[in-house]
């Protein structure tokens, strides 16, 4: 154990040698063998941004499990979420969003996972009755940038909380994702509907199923996804656990 704990040491001061860790946010050097992909000041201020309050409750977003307001028609009554998201903002958790989506960080993707499974372990009490997906990005994002950010963060969350993974939806050539932001509410849940479908034969009929993505703002995916294994899955309960969920410009959720 001795000899392996030491070769395992040289390997990891080699790869901080030729590839130095830094912080996803600013850049900063981080120390050798740094388990978080923030530095201290980052650390700090992503912490301040996870201390924001519920509109619903208000209480910490962190701590509460309160869903936007379409979300109880699809069958959904609890979402977990870390923070407020504000795109175009210039903070720790904007660019934390940013870097996990461009990205391939297995750092970052770790440690969302772990955020995101704390407040989870409370529900899941049994692994085996959970199942951990996605919604899988558009095509030419995927091209683009190389990965699927949602489906790694889903993936481990998975292996954090001890539950199958699956790839439970497919999704369908349509509006790319920038196109998709400029639509209006309404049309934005249209499209969504015809954006997905559930892949056959993926075992969940009475499952829980927690579905993964890295920001909620009208919640028109995440609700189509909903449907879908409500309705065609006939899972026992479908629960959100998103990264950061955006304001609308009243205030509600």
């Amino acid at each position: 154990m001795k000899g392996a704990s030491f070769w395992q040491q040289v390997w990891h001061t080699l790869l901080n040698l030729l590839f130095v860790p830094r912080c996803a946010v600013c850049g900063t050097r981080l120390p050798p063998g740094s388990e978080l992909p923030l530095c201290p000041m980052c650390r700090t201020l992503y912490e301040n941004d996870k201390e924001v309050t519920c509109p619903v409750c208000a209480g910490r977003m962190g701590d509460c499990l309160c869903v936007p307001r379409d979300m109880p028609r699809c069958g959904v009554r609890r979402m977990v979420k870390l923070f407020r998201y504000r795109p175009g903002a210039d903070d720790a958790s904007a660019k934390m969003i940013y870097a996990l989506k461009h990205r391939n960080l297995k750092i970052l993707q770790d440690f969302f996972a772990k955020e995101l499974a704390l407040p989870l372990s409370g529900l899941v009490e049994q692994p085996g009755e959970w199942v951990v997906t996605y919604p899988p990005r558009s095509k030419g994002a995927g091209r683009r940038d190389g990965f699927d950010h949602a489906g790694a963060l889903a993936a481990a969350l998975a292996k954090c909380l001890g539950c199958r993974f699956t790839c439970a939806f497919i999704r369908e050539d349509g509006a790319k994702d920038s196109q998709q932001k400029r639509l209006s509410r309404t049309a934005r849940f249209a499209a969504a509907r015809k954006s997905y479908r559930l892949r056959p034969q993926q075992g969940l009929a009475g499952k829980h199923v927690i579905v993964v993505d890295d920001v909620v703002t009208t919640g028109a995916t995440l609700a189509a996804c909903a449907r879908l294994l409500r309705h065609e899955g006939a899972v026992k309960e479908v629960v959100f656990a998103v990264l950061a969920q955006t304001p609308s410009q009243k205030g509600r959720v």
